[in-house]
């Protein structure tokens, strides 16, 4: 079976968001201070945090 395993979101307020994941959600981060690439870890997926411009 095959299944998605990372996820970007595309987010205005990526501290606001970072904090919601990390201290909210609980869930495990790569990285931290103000850096716009943040990756999260849930069970078996990853999700990411960028500003549309960092998509681009």
């Amino acid at each position: 079976m095959t299944s998605v395993n990372l996820k970007f979101l595309d987010v205005q307020d990526v501290c606001k968001l970072r904090g919601f994941y990390r201290d909210g959600l609980r869930f495990s981060t790569s990285k931290s201070g103000d850096n716009p690439e943040n990756f999260f870890y849930n069970v078996g997926s990853k999700i990411a945090l960028y500003t549309l411009d960092d998509l681009a």
